[in-house]
């Protein structure tokens, strides 16, 4: 005898439910090769025991069923997919009719959306953005305007229908309005019937009445002559004029000067003038010109070959590296070196304008056949930077430039005309305690150091002496004494000192010193030292005066 064949739970659990489906174990015993007998046994052990042989009515799975299932889900995902096709192939039809225009593309969508597809994959398809869509058609649908109110409202709070605002403007018409403009009627408008109204509304209402009045058209007696591009052959075929004015310092009046320049005779050169390139060539042409000219017609000729000029007012990142470096660097911006060892040859605006003073009186400063202007500097470009950023560095620093130095002095008054509007102040360190304040202003290396003090009432500062170090002071405010005593002598000397009458005290060194404050305001006190304070030789003793 054969030994039986074992079958897994899962298979006669789909023989079951099939055999339960189809009502007939016979047709499913001969669809899976197992006798009918067998097939109804495990049906008879199932209805006798739904638990025998590990079987679960809830368990049963249909095969056949899941199977469908699946395809008819892949199917719905391909009829999906080829609806996108056939949709993007329309869109594409649209776009291919003319070039599209972003305005073409929004029309498109509309179209397509409005169908019944969805914006998202109609927007994707045309590569237009879900925001810019919906802002395009809001813009299409409000296109023309919130609509009018057709009232306005008086001072009363009354409204006033737009038919009786246009009664009132016919009668304005016919009445003392009749040359008025729209921009008039709303003034008689709003003081003769208090309304609140503007010139827009009341231009609208005006031509929905047709009672505009045309636009005046503008009249020029006398047509103005441009001279640019004016061929000039000889002298005195055009002069032009400019009149400027200045100030007479010490007179408290102005002067006037009204100069006449023959254009034929107007020449600019400059130091390139000795360079063989097209710019340097043509300065040259210009001053052979002049110098012919006043040669054949016995006239008086200047020519100046001004060098690289700087000074407030110059357009920075333009011409002038000078400007340029003082803007960037005071407007925190990046300045570009390529050689810092090239040297310029710089002029300062002022003593151009002097130079020129001095010419139209007779006083030029010839070398030769050419004038020049007298001060000039010979500066590298490294140089220049180096001071500049040195210039931004003195707020840091409580310092002042080397004003005997007339570079320094020229170049640092162009750096701060280039400072930004809001920038003009910057805060000090003040050191502040219970008794007042102490803060140091300006230090220099061969000028001493200038402080602020400020004591409280009835408060005593002071009491030491120096060896070296020599001050003055001076009290702007309140009112105190200055007590000084010479370290080996019991003699006190004492200045009384006030805001309203300002003296300068000099500290002489070697006597022990002290100022209190007397008033009942702050003491405030200029404080000057012939160098400025080094904490490691502060060259100070306490001593009580």
């Amino acid at each position: 005898m054969m030994p039986g064949k074992k079958y897994e739970p899962e298979f006669k659990q789909k023989i079951v439910k099939e055999a339960l489906e189809t009502g007939n174990c016979s047709i499913v015993g001969r669809k899976h090769s197992i006798s009918s007998s067998i097939v109804a046994r495990w049906v008879r052990e199932y209805k006798r025991n739904n638990e025998s042989a590990g079987i679960d009515k809830n368990q049963l799975i249909n095969y056949d069923t899941l199977d469908i299932k699946n395809i008819e889900k892949e199917n719905e995902s391909l009829k999906k997919l080829l609806e996108e096709k056939d949709l993007e192939i329309a869109i594409l039809r649209d776009l291919l009719k003319n070039p599209p225009t972003l305005e073409d593309k929004i029309e498109i969508a509309f179209k397509w959306i409005n169908a019944g597809y969805k914006a998202t994959l109609v927007l994707r398809i045309l590569r237009v953005s879900r925001s810019t869509y919906y802002y395009k058609k809001e813009a299409k649908i409000n296109k023309g305007g919130r609509p009018y109110l057709g009232y306005s409202f008086n001072k009363e709070g009354k409204r006033i229908c737009d038919e009786q605002i246009k009664e009132w403007l016919c009668e304005l018409i016919e009445g003392e309005g009749e040359f008025y403009g729209y921009t008039k009627l709303t003034f008689c408008l709003q003081r003769k019937y208090n309304l609140y109204i503007n010139k827009k509304k009341v231009y609208r209402l005006c031509k929905e009445l047709d009672l505009l009045r045309p636009q005046r058209q503008k009249k020029i007696k006398h047509p103005r002559k441009i001279a640019r591009n004016r061929v000039i052959t000889a002298p005195n075929q055009l002069w032009e004029i400019d009149v400027k004015y200045g100030y007479i310092s010490g007179e408290d009046r102005f002067f006037y000067i009204a100069p006449i320049i023959d254009v034929y005779d107007l020449i600019t050169s400059s130091i390139q003038a000795n360079l063989d390139n097209p710019y340097g060539r043509s300065k040259k042409a210009g001053e052979d010109l002049v110098f012919n000219f006043g040669k054949e017609n016995d006239n008086k000729t200047l020519v100046y070959r001004l060098p690289n000029l700087f000074g407030k007012w110059c357009r920075p990142n333009y011409n002038s590296v000078v400007a340029t470096f003082c803007y960037n660097i005071a407007n925190d911006l990046p300045i570009k070196i390529n050689d810092p060892n090239v040297v310029l040859t710089l002029a300062y605006i002022d003593d151009v304008v002097e130079e020129f003073i001095n010419a139209l009186e007779g006083r030029e400063n010839r070398n030769g056949e050419f004038c020049e202007v007298s001060k000039t500097y010979n500066v590298s470009l490294g140089k220049i930077a180096e001071l500049i950023y040195s210039f931004k560095k003195t707020r840091e620093e409580h310092t002042i430039p080397n004003m005997s130095d007339e570079f320094t002095k020229k170049l640092y008054n162009t750096y701060l005309s280039y400072l930004p509007k809001d920038k003009f102040s910057y805060e000090l360190k003040m050191n502040v305690d219970n008794r007042g304040s102490f803060t140091e202003f300006i230090k220099t290396l061969n000028r001493g150091q200038v402080s602020v003090n400020i004591s409280k009432p009835g408060i005593t500062k002071g009491n030491h002496w120096h060896h070296t170090k020599n001050e003055k002071f001076l009290v702007v405010s309140g009112k105190g004494v200055i007590r000084f005593r010479k370290i080996d002598s019991d003699e006190i000397i004492e200045y009384y000192v006030s805001g309203d009458k300002l003296e300068v005290v000099d500290i002489p060194p070697g006597y022990t010193h002290n100022i209190e404050n007397l008033g009942d305001t702050d003491l405030v006190t200029i404080m000057w030292a012939n160098e400025p304070f080094d904490p490691e030789k502060p060259d100070t003793y306490y001593l009580e005066v």
